[in-house]
């Protein structure tokens, strides 16, 4: 039911938690289904499962008290039910594939939520008008190893090739339509788990509100300055990537950030917008 625990999720079983992180998403790749007992339709759950293909119960409550291991359960993701057992009746879905696949227009733009490279190519050969959001904590809870680690290591080399090759995957899948780039979000009970992640993070009462997203780009700028850089070398090659801040929280923030990635040959243009 935790991140500790994820080794237990074999290829072809349910995850059930209480809730999803980054840190989960090797044993998410490995699941056919998910179950949390907390969350809704924008829970990293509900998220990455749509990314995935594979059908998900958010908000289940008691999902981790009721469901034991290896208890045979099936998963209905599109009406929201968990049965015990197995169901051997067909039940009528609508995939995302089938509604994408045909060209529908539409008065707004359609933007898809990606954080896998290796999905990139087949969303993108979908009817959709490019990447609304790109995170970053998958391709970094992939490096595996806290940034600040990696810096004191002297790799920061090594952790913008890897970024780097990540974001590439998706601006050359979607060229020309716009890639918008998420920069890193973790919180920190997030960065703790990552290799060397306790010498650097301090334990938050509740990390949701604590050092995160634009605050900590302006605060701890050596990890930024690493985004930054793997950024600028996709954008050498492809102009359609673009930017979002995380988590601001004032316009003062916002202005620093702005300013912050003007000095660094980042400017607002026809080819690069800033988002948050």
């Amino acid at each position: 039911s935790d991140a500790s625990q994820i080794d237990k999720v074999k290829d072809g079983d349910i995850l059930v938690a209480e809730m999803s992180t980054p840190d989960f998403m090797p044993a998410m790749k490995r699941a056919v289904a998910i179950v949390t007992d907390r969350g809704g339709r924008t829970a990293h759950a509900a998220i990455v499962s749509r990314e995935l293909g594979i059908p998900c119960v958010v908000g289940a409550e008691r999902a981790t008290t009721t469901v034991t291991d290896g208890q045979v359960i099936t998963v209905d993701g599109s009406h929201g039910k968990v049965y015990n057992g197995k169901v051997t009746r067909r039940i009528r879905t609508t995939t995302f594939a089938s509604i994408l696949k045909d060209a529908i227009k539409t008065k707004t733009k359609v933007y898809v939520n990606l954080a896998q490279p290796e999905l990139a190519d087949r969303v993108a050969s979908r009817n959709v008008d490019g990447v609304g959001l790109l995170r970053a904590e998958f391709m970094i809870a992939q490096i595996g190893k806290h940034p600040s680690y990696m810096i004191n290591q002297h790799r920061e080399k090594e952790f913008v090739d890897q970024l780097y090759e990540g974001i590439n995957t998706f601006a050359r899948a979607f060229n020309p339509r716009p890639v918008v780039y998420r920069t890193n979000d973790f919180k920190t009970n997030e960065y703790r788990e990552l290799e060397g992640g306790q010498e650097y993070e301090e334990v938050e009462e509740n990390p949701m509100l604590g050092y995160r997203g634009a605050s900590r780009n302006i605060r701890d700028p050596d990890i930024f300055d690493l985004e930054i850089e793997a950024i600028k070398r996709v954008r050498q090659n492809y102009k359609n990537l673009w930017v979002m801040i995380p988590f601001v929280r004032t316009v003062n923030g916002m202005a620093k950030i702005k300013k912050y990635l003007e000095a660094r040959g980042l400017n607002s243009s026809a080819d690069f917008k800033l988002w948050m």
